[in-house]
């Protein structure tokens, strides 16, 4: 995976690609660990607001593409409801 994060970095630093194309293909292919070792090494904040041919930036490009049926989603759903009330 390592060898694979860094040759997906050079080619966003070439600038052959825009950088949100980057996160789409690796969610495409689930890779996962690789779309976070993206954002975590992105240092330029305007790089994390690009839009792709869709004009679609990188929250519509996670959220599209995210695991549809996995089990982190579903004890997420399951976890506990907070008490709205209890910081009043």
């Amino acid at each position: 995976m390592a060898v694979l994060c860094r040759r997906i970095w050079s080619i966003s630093n070439a600038g052959s690609v825009t950088f949100c194309c980057l996160p789409q293909s690796a969610m495409r292919a689930r890779k996962y660990q690789v779309v976070l070792s993206l954002l975590r090494k992105q240092r330029d904040a305007s790089k994390l607001c690009e839009k792709n041919d869709l004009k679609q930036n990188l929250l519509h490009i996670l959220a599209i593409n995210r695991p549809r049926h996995s089990d982190v989603l579903t004890k997420v759903r399951r976890g506990p409801v907070p008490d709205l009330e209890a910081g009043s």
